[in-house]
Order: structure tokens, then C-alpha cells, then sequence
């Protein structure tokens, strides 16, 4: 335990290895893998786990090649459950982290994104001995992980391994600088890496299907033929043969050469071919110099033998010559040092003129396919030179062209359209200062050998060529593109037609809502002006009740008409609040209450103190108007006969509740009397309580509790 109050994981023994590996593997945060985020979501489904990753645990963050339930895409490696897995072979189990001392204070646990629960699987991506990341599921509940559950991740974490293996596969294929070709059984290259393109000069779906035979010199065919045989049919280590190859330009290659047979398919092999074309060319020179060196050493040895014996005669018979002897030494010895100066200039020289024609040859290939295919034009208008671009990409050999009128690959040209051609373009060239002018002729028709035409984009060079005044013409095929270009100008076309379709049709919507809208605002206003109607007729029917009542001398007549009142009077407030109501269909019932205990309050019981406890519930007008009346009769016979022996307080509670509307109204009086049944009463307003309840499909209780209780039920009408 440290001061974190969790264990960060500790650093594998061979954890340069494990990184080195991550390296190798060329998995990196950003990464996305849809095949691996498709299986991941699958095995959080099949164990019932909220969260599934494929970790990758790096120097010091863990991220993620694919997730499930989880939105970011990487944690740092202190706070990383799956930092602990990779330690070892074994699954990581745990079943509460908060239980666990290496996780409890984990802030990944305490907070985002809650960990209680963890299963996770090391996975090696060939590696061997060290994990490079996990795949894991994780709860967030505790959990009991099961051994099926073990064994199910366990699989996974061996399908995302093949994956993550064949991953590096194909980045070592594609970036390997060793040649490499899968040929089957009949000898035919089925596939190939960019080395192997740049070795033989040749792209890759020219290659494919070709014999490899084909591209060795013939005295070494029958060498290639038996290698792959013998790796076909005794799968044994490869043996090393030094082939020349044949590259596209004509040019002989020395490659090293070894076949290795594949594990799947049985029936290909795979040729590894290193170009030791530049090895050979050094060996012969550095041989040439050793001779050099040792035909001029061994004069100077017997130079030095004599001049020994001279050395002991003069110290003997002649000391005052010693002197001389010594001088002639040195001497020998500086022409022996610059002899060595001389072997190290030659030797470095051939290297300079070696790594020379290598960079000449680079430039050559690329000038090659950036430039496209290239004639060379005489003063007559015949073709004098060409690349292997325009050999390639129009089918006449270069014995055909060489030689031939231009009119040959431009069939509208004539022998004399290329003279006069050539003469203007000659002309401009030299009113230039430059070394050569360039004038861009677009769109000219070219035939090829097969009798296809396209079109190409020609540029002109003038310079001089193997000859002065010389036309260099570049010619590119751009049928693909102007086939690409008219497409895409049907396609902009329809896209605009659409366009404008969509555009007339957005502004009959815009035109319609408009409409709509004010069909809206004027059934608003129509709505608005009903209910302030119906308000007002309602009042003018309570004025005219009061009015008549006024005229009545007390007794039962007026206590009937005035109860009456008070009814016309709670359907005109419901009005009134549906009115200035921002709905005009529904009414809240809280807001309703409320007013309508303070109306009633005022004329039948000013002393008397009333309490409105209500959430925030709307009903329809027609759950509304039945509603208010049933309030209106149990307020009014609570403000009535409600009032207790000290004071008069009347409490009004309305909540929603599994999707119930649930009002009660309670007194602190003296409570229902002794054998009452509401659905007995002979009371109007009691059978009107009744009867609307029935309305409203609900129920109705009542009961005493330190005075009387009217407890109304009924279900929450869904808004359309």
C-alpha cells in the first residue's frame, strides 16, 4: 500500500522487450479497429458486463485498440487494473475492488468510471514470455467471475492475438527492404511487396499471375524451379542461392536468394530475394585494389629486407654512414604510407562512383514514373529515343519506335504536321533564355499498338538529347481522369438538380408551417376566447343565483341555491385558469386548488387557515372540470363542519404516484359521525362526490384520524 492508498502496478523485469514488441507491432493510440470493436461489444453482451476493452499497456498509459461502454480512449498505466494482469500469464480476477488492497483507493474506482468488478486476459501478440495488454470486462457492481467466463475471454483474447499478429505482418510486408513474393505451385507470383516491385522495375498487377521464372536469367531458371520444388515437398530450412534477375529496363541484378515453404496455404511458398547487385560490384573492385596492393607490397618488403642486412653492415664497417641509412628508411617508410593513401583514394573512389550510379539510377526510375512516358523528337520529326513508360503504356516495342515518325502514336499528325510542328516548337525554345522552353498541348488523341485510343496531355521540352536541338515530349494519359472529370460533372449536375428540388420543396415545408403556424395561433386565440366566454357566462349564471338568493329568506331553498353557487363558481375558475393558462387544454391542479380554498375560505370560513400541498400536476379539461367539483364539496363541508375545539385547520395534499392521482383533504374536527357510509349519504353534494368519482374511474375513501378524512384515487390520463 503506498500513500495513494492503492497499488500502482509494478514494472516487468523485461519490460524493454515488452515495449519493443508494442513497437514492432505498430499498434498506436488512434487507432480504430472496427472488426476488434464489433467482437468486443459481443463478449461485454455474452458476459453481462457493462464495459469491454482491448488494452494495450504502454511505457506509461494503458490505450485502447477497441471499446465498449467506455468514452475514453486511453487511462494512465498507475491507475490501470490491466497494468497488474499483464505481470503474469494468468487471468486477473477480482471481485470487489474496494475489498481489494491493490485497488480500493484506485481513483478509476472511485470515481469515473466506477470499477468495482474486473476479469481481464494477458495477450502476448507473439511476444512469448511478456503480455503487451489484455482484453478485459469490467463491472460495476460486484461480481463472482465464473471459470466458463474465464474461458470464454480467454478465446477472445486469442482470436484479438491472431488479429494483432497479422498486423504486424502486414507492416513488416509492406516495409520490409528484403524483396518478398508468394508464389503457388505452378510457379506463378500470387502476391508481392513494394520491395519486390522496386527490385524487378515492375508494378504489382502487371507481376501477378506471371511465371517468377520469368524475371530470372534462363541459366538460373532451372535453379529457382527446384528450390521451390524441394520447399514444397520437404518444408525444410531454406538454402541461400545467389540468382541474377532480369529487371523491366534489361538490366541484370544479382539477388540472394532463399525459398521457404508456407504453413497455410500448404500449397505456396514464399521467395525472400536480397539485392546484392552493389555487394558484387564492390567485392570485384576491392579485389582489383588488393592485387594493386599486394603486386606493390612485395617489392617494398624486399626493399625493407635488404635495407636491414645494409643497416647491420654500416653499423659494423661504416657508423658515420648510419645517418644516410636511417634517412633512406624514413623515406621507404613514407613511400609505404603513401602507397596506403593511394589504395584508400582508389577504394573510396570506386565507393563514390558506385553509390553514384546507384543514385543515378534512383533518379532515373523516378524521373521515369513522375514524368510519365517520354519520346525524344529529331528535327524531322522522328522518334529517337523513349522510356520504358512509353514502351509500357502504349505496346510498340522500342525497336518499333525508334526510328519512326511521330505520326505513328499521334494519328491525326501527318510526317509533315511533325516537321512543322517540330520547327515552331524549335523556334520557340530558342527565343527563350533558358535552357529549354515548355509549352502544355492538351488533350491530343494517342494510339496505341492495339489500336486503342486515348487521350493524353502532352509537355514539350526543347534541349539538347543525345543531339542538339532535340524535342523531349511527355505525354500523360488522362482518359481515366476525363472519364473521372465528365462523371463528376454529372454527378455535380444531378447533385444541383437534387438541389434544387430539395430547395423547392424546403420552401412549400417553410410555406406549409407558416400556414400551420397561423391556423395554430388563430384555433389559440379561438380556444382563449372560449374559455374566457364560458368564464364569464359562468359568473353572470353564479350573479344571477346570488342575486335571486338575496331575495330569499333563510332556510333550506337558500343553503341549496348557495352550495349551487359555489359549484357554477369552481367550473368558472377552472376557466378562468385555462384561460390564462400558457396550455389551453390542461389545468394545474395545485395552482387550482389553491385558488378555489381561498374562494371558499373567504365566504364560508374567514378565520379558518388553509394548507395546499401539491406537485406539479396537470390534468385534461375533463378530468379537470369533475375534479375541481368533488374539491369544491369536500372543502366546502370541511370549512363547514371542519373546525376544531381550538382552531379551524384544513390540510389539502395532491400527489402523483405510480401513475395515480391521488387528492385528500383532511379537517381537525370532530370527524364523521358514528356508522357513516359515503355511498349512503342523502346528501347532494356527497352523491355528486360519488358520482364523479365513478366519472373519473377512481375511488374514494372516508374516514376519521383526529377529525374527517376524504382520500380521492384515480388514473393519470397519458398526454397525446
Amino acid at each position: 500500500m503506498t500513500a495513494l492508498g492503492y497499488l500502482p502496478p509494478p514494472t516487468p523485469r523485461d519490460e524493454f522487450e515488452r515495449l519493443q514488441r508494442i513497437a514492432q507491432l505498430g499498434v498506436r493510440l488512434g487507432q480504430r479497429h472496427e472488426s476488434l470493436d464489433v467482437l468486443i461489444q459481443a463478449v461485454g453482451a455474452a458476459l453481462g458486463a457493462p464495459i469491454a476493452l482491448v488494452s494495450i499497456v504502454d511505457i506509461d498509459e494503458q490505450f485502447f485498440l477497441a471499446r465498449h461502454g467506455l468514452d475514453v480512449d486511453r487511462t494512465s498505466r498507475a491507475d490501470s487494473f490491466c497494468g497488474h494482469c499483464v505481470l503474469s500469464h494468468n487471468a486477473l480476477r477480482v471481485s470487489d475492488a474496494l475489498l481489494d488492497a491493490r485497488f480500493r483507493g484506485n481513483p478509476l474506482v472511485l470515481g469515473f468510471p466506477d470499477i468495482r468488478s474486473y476479469l481481464g486476459i494477458p495477450i502476448f501478440g507473439g511476444l512469448g514470455q511478456s503480455a503487451v495488454g489484455t482484453v478485459c470486462v469490467v463491472g460495476r457492481v460486484p461480481r463472482q467471475w465464473t471459470d466458463e467466463q474465464e474461458v470464454q475471454l480467454t478465446r477472445l483474447a486469442q482470436v484479438v492475438e491472431h488479429y494483432i499478429e497479422g498486423l504486424a505482418f502486414r507492416r513488416a510486408w509492406q516495409h520490409s527492404p528484403l524483396s518478398l513474393v508468394i508464389v503457388d505451385r505452378q510457379g506463378r507470383c500470387v502476391r508481392a511487396n513494394p520491395a519486390f516491385e522496386r527490385f524487378v522495375g515492375m508494378p504489382t498487377d502487371a507481376l501477378l499471375q506471371r511465371p517468377i521464372t520469368s524475371f530470372v536469367q534462363p541459366r538460373d531458371r532451372n535453379v529457382l524451379t527446384a528450390m521451390i520444388a524441394h520447399a514444397l515437398n520437404h518444408r525444410e530450412s531454406p538454402t541461400r542461392r545467389e540468382l541474377a534477375y532480369l529487371r523491366l529496363s534489361g538490366e541484370l541484378v544479382s539477388g540472394g536468394t532463399s525459398v521457404s515453404s508456407l504453413v497455410e496455404p500448404e500449397d505456396q511458398v514464399v521467395c525472400v530475394i536480397r539485392d546484392i547487385s552493389l555487394e558484387r560490384r564492390l567485392i570485384a573492385r576491392t579485389g582489383v585494389v588488393a592485387d594493386i596492393r599486394a603486386e606493390l607490397s612485395s617489392p617494398l618488403s624486399e626493399a625493407d629486407r635488404h635495407l636491414a642486412v645494409l643497416e647491420r653492415v654500416t653499423a659494423a664497417h661504416a657508423p658515420h654512414e648510419v645517418a644516410r641509412v636511417d634517412a633512406i628508411r624514413d623515406r621507404l617508410g613514407e613511400l609505404d604510407a603513401l602507397l596506403d593513401a593511394r589504395i584508400g583514394d582508389i577504394a573510396a573512389r570506386a565507393q563514390i562512383e558506385t553509390d553514384l550510379r546507384a543514385s543515378e539510377q534512383r533518379l532515373h526510375a523516378l524521373v521515369n514514373r513522375l514524368l510519365g512516358a517520354m519520346f525524344v523528337i529529331d528535327d524531322r520529326g522522328r522518334i529517337v529515343d523513349a522510356n520504358p513508360m512509353a514502351v509500357e503504356n502504349y505496346g510498340w516495342s522500342y525497336e518499333e519506335l525508334i526510328g519512326s515518325s511521330l505520326s505513328r502514336v499521334l494519328p491525326t499528325f501527318t510526317e509533315a504536321d511533325c516537321e512543322s510542328w517540330f520547327a515552331q516548337s524549335a523556334r520557340r525554345a530558342q527565343s527563350t533564355d533558358s535552357s529549354f522552353d515548355v509549352a502544355h498541348i492538351d488533350h491530343l488523341t494517342f494510339e496505341r499498338r492495339d489500336g486503342n485510343l486515348i487521350q493524353v496531355e502532352l509537355e514539350l521540352l526543347g534541349m539538347d538529347w543525345n543531339g542538339p536541338g532535340r524535342l523531349v515530349l511527355i505525354a500523360r494519359d488522362v482518359s481515366v481522369a476525363m472519364a473521372r472529370e465528365t462523371a463528376l460533372q454529372r454527378e455535380r449536375d444531378d447533385l444541383e438538380s437534387e438541389v434544387r428540388k430539395s430547395t423547392s420543396a424546403l420552401r412549400e415545408i417553410q410555406r406549409m408551417e407558416g400556414l400551420m403556424k397561423r391556423s395554430l395561433e388563430e384555433k389559440d386565440t379561438l380556444l382563449k376566447e372560449i374559455h374566457h366566454r364560458v368564464k364569464n357566462n359562468l359568473q353572470m349564471v353564479s350573479s344571477l343565483l346570488s342575486l335571486q338568493i338575496e331575495q330569499m329568506p333563510e332556510g333550506k331553498a337558500q343553503a341549496l341555491l348557495s352550495e349551487s353557487v359555489s359549484r357554477v363558481r369552481s367550473m368558472a375558475l377552472i376557466h378562468q385558469h385555462l384561460y390564462g393558462s400558457p396550455s389551453l387544454a390542461r389545468v394545474d391542479l395545485g395552482t387550482y386548488a389553491q385558488s378555489l380554498a381561498e374562494s371558499l375560505r373567504y365566504v364560508l370560513a374567514p378565520q379558518a387557515r388553509v394548507e395546499v400541498e401539491a406537485d406539479p400536476v396537470d390534468v385534461s379539461v375533463e378530468e379537470a372540470v369533475p375534479t375541481g367539483l368533488i374539491l369544491n364539496e369536500l372543502l366546502t363541508n370541511a370549512l363547514k363542519y371542519g373546525a376544531g375545539p381550538t382552531s379551524h385547520e384544513i390540510k389539502v395534499s395532491i400527489r402523483e404516484q405510480k401513475r395515480e392521482i391521488r387528492i385528500v383533504v383532511r379537517d381537525f374536527g370532530r370527524g364523521l359521525p358514528e356508522g357513516f357510509h359515503l355511498r349512503g349519504s342523502s346528501t347532494l353534494g356527497l352523491q355528486l362526490v360519488t358520482t364523479l368519482t365513478r366519472q373519473l374511474r377512481g375511488k374514494i375513501n372516508a374516514y376519521s384520524d383526529s377529525g374527517a378524512v376524504f382520500e380521492l384515487i384515480y388514473p393519470v390520463t397519458l398526454v397525446a
